[in-house]
């Protein structure tokens, strides 16, 4: 305002013709303020370059069709995928080329692009495209599946918003809306040093977990955005919508690891389908950090960890002799929850490893061994096997020092025995048997994976009782 009044006085000095001169070659300038020039939005600075990589345009959402990060297809695209022409008209679209790989895991899955095609580069120039050849050019120029990239993914602008551009006098020339991240990228990309702008707060920033950030200033809005830089998942490999329910927290995913038994439905390791050697294990993970994976009465034990990182959560699973399993960086794919069924999809490199859920109404760990002796001491029992109500007529009890008493409640033919409990080194608790005929059956080493005052249940192999 001081500015201005000092023109005012000047100009009441002036004759009246230039006075009318003046005015008429100011007609289009705003006179305001001079603005803090620490809020000038300046062309290479750090901020500009900031905001800048911030609206690059992504191009990993269709890496199953292109392989590249910083570049995308224009749509629509026609590719054959295992022999299957198909047209992708949208984003969802490619979720159809993910379900035909997905069908058979031991085919190869070969994506051809029907040329000529358009691509859009991270800078949103459009380029066309004849073949293959020229598409790989491009392609080179991209970093590699989830390594360092230009492009900051873990923050957006929530628009409209607005900025004022200035003159070399701090004089507003214009006010621009930005309405999307092309834009913004353009009119940062064109500042040069006859330019200053200025971008009107305040301005909410979304973050990658959609909770969002009201910055005031552009020292805050620096900070959010170098704040947030690196810290998601930037999905920046070649699989479509890989990451189905993986935006779960290490926490979580023990907790579902815990919560279920599961047996392996696909190993591959340094190119060998190893799946079938480990059907019918089953594999128990406990709190404790300790994993047991057992099969018909036999048991292997081994330590696991979830490990949260940048790129996600690692698995370390180390087994004492099922080696084929350990490796300390099994990087979380897909979480797939269809129809009940549940997998948990771990990659390596070119090796993979994916459980599926087998039980999730029962875990050892939740029947310490002393829990277990208590309720079993408090009366006497029936017994089921294996579904069977053969045992029906029989009362069991499990008195002190592990003698076993079974009477049998029409003919009271009684049968004596041993019983006890142990717990393993992965915390689950173990009931031996050593009972007479008739009930031999029995005798053995089982798994108690249920327990309460109305029910005790435990298995062994396929059996359970």
């Amino acid at each position: 305002m001081k500015n201005a009044i000092n023109k005012t006085i000047k100009l009441l000095l002036l004759p009246l013709i230039v006075l009318m001169s003046f005015t008429a070659c100011q007609d289009e300038v705003t006179d305001v303020t001079d603005p803090d020039q620490q809020e000038t939005l300046v062309a290479n600075s750090p901020l500009a370059t900031s905001v800048e990589r911030t609206t690059l345009r992504d191009g990993s959402a269709d890496n199953i069709i292109d392989s590249g990060n910083c570049i995308s297809v224009n749509l629509p695209v026609t590719v054959n995928v295992n022999g299957l022409e198909i047209t992708i008209d949208s984003e969802e679209d490619l979720e159809v080329i993910e379900a035909i790989f997905d069908e058979f895991d031991d085919d190869e899955d070969i994506l051809e692009i029907v040329f000529p095609i358009v691509i859009i580069l991270n800078d949103y120039t459009e380029v066309t495209i004849n073949n293959q050849e020229e598409l790989e050019q491009f392609v080179d120029e991209c970093s590699g599946e989830n390594e360092d990239d230009d492009d900051i993914e873990c923050i957006d602008f929530q628009y409209p918003i607005t900025i004022s551009v200035f003159d070399s006098n701090f004089d507003v020339i214009d006010t621009i809306t930005i309405n999307s991240d092309e834009e913004l990228y353009h009119f940062i990309d064109e500042l040069d040093g006859s330019v200053l702008a200025s971008i009107n707060f305040p301005v909410t920033m979304i973050n990658a977990d959609g909770t969002t950030t009201v910055v005031n200033n552009n020292d805050e809005l620096l900070a959010a955005i170098e704040a947030a830089d690196d810290t998601c998942d930037e999905d920046d490999d070649n699989d479509y919508n890989d990451d189905d329910n993986i935006d779960i927290s290490a926490d979580d995913l023990g907790f579902l690891l815990t919560e279920c038994t599961w047996t392996v439905d696909k190993l591959e390791v340094n190119d060998q389908d190893l799946e079938d050697q480990y059907e019918g294990y089953v594999f128990t993970f406990f709190e404790n950090g300790t994993v047991k994976a057992e099969i018909n009465g036999n048991f292997d034990e081994g330590t696991w960890e979830l490990i949260q990182t940048d790129a996600g959560i690692k698995l370390n699973l180390q087994m004492n002799n099922l080696t084929d399993f350990n490796n300390e960086l099994w990087q979380l794919h897909e979480i797939d929850d269809e129809y009940g069924e549940v997998k948990i999809d771990f990659r390596q490199g070119e090796d993979r490893l994916r459980f599926e859920k087998h039980d999730c109404d029962v875990n050892p760990a939740v029947c310490p061994e002393d829990v277990v002796d208590a309720i079993l001491a408090e009366c006497y029992w029936r017994a089921g096997f294996n579904g069977d109500d053969n045992l029906a007529e029989y009362e069991f009890y499990f008195n002190e020092n592990d003698d076993l008493v079974v009477q049998h409640s029409v003919n009271d033919q009684e049968i004596v025995g041993f019983w006890n409990t142990s717990t393993t080194d992965s915390g689950a608790t173990v009931m031996n048997f050593d009972v007479d005929q008739p009930l031999g059956d029995i005798n053995g080493e089982w798994t108690v994976i249920e327990c309460s005052d109305e029910r005790v249940k435990m298995v062994m192999g396929d059996l359970y009782l």
